[in-house]
């Protein structure tokens, strides 16, 4: 899959830019927000990543093996296309996820749920992402927990 720059690219990557964040800079709070949210959804998996020009760059994770990976390939490709939270039941079934090597290989995701992070001039920075291997449904307030998880 070929990802074409958005025409508001250069300025999304000024806006990332400008955080200065660097690995060295993984907070705390990010690590405790990825901890909490793997225990109150029940989820193997929970990340924090950062949209680089051709790369996600993992900003804090539990769960995932991987630093990062090539836009081309992410999930969180989907989120960025639409610009708004994304929930994906089943990955097998879903015709923006089935065949994607992250579904296909290690970590085989079967159920993903992602919510862009924005910049203060509200450029998508990143993305906050719930995974699973095993196909699932957000039920009750999980759905509007799971977007207040993402607000934070």
């Amino acid at each position: 899959m070929i990802v074409l720059p958005r025409p508001d690219e250069y300025r999304r990557l000024r806006a990332l830019r400008e955080l200065n964040l660097t690995d060295s800079d993984r907070c705390a709070c990010c690590e405790a927000l990825v901890s909490l949210a793997a225990t109150y959804f029940n989820v193997p998996m929970v990340m924090i990543s950062l949209t680089e020009r051709d790369e996600y760059r993992l900003f804090a994770e539990q769960g995932i093996e991987i630093k990062g990976a090539p836009r081309s390939d992410a999930l969180c490709n989907i989120v960025m296309d639409s610009g708004e939270a994304q929930i994906v039941a089943d990955t097998h079934t879903d015709l923006r996820t089935v065949g994607n090597s992250f579904v296909t290989e290690r970590p085989f995701i079967r159920f993903y749920a992602g919510y862009p992070i924005h910049s203060h001039d509200g450029y998508i920075i990143g993305v906050f992402c719930l995974l699973d291997r095993k196909p699932r449904k957000l039920v009750g307030n999980e759905e509007s927990d799971f977007r207040r998880f993402g607000a934070i």
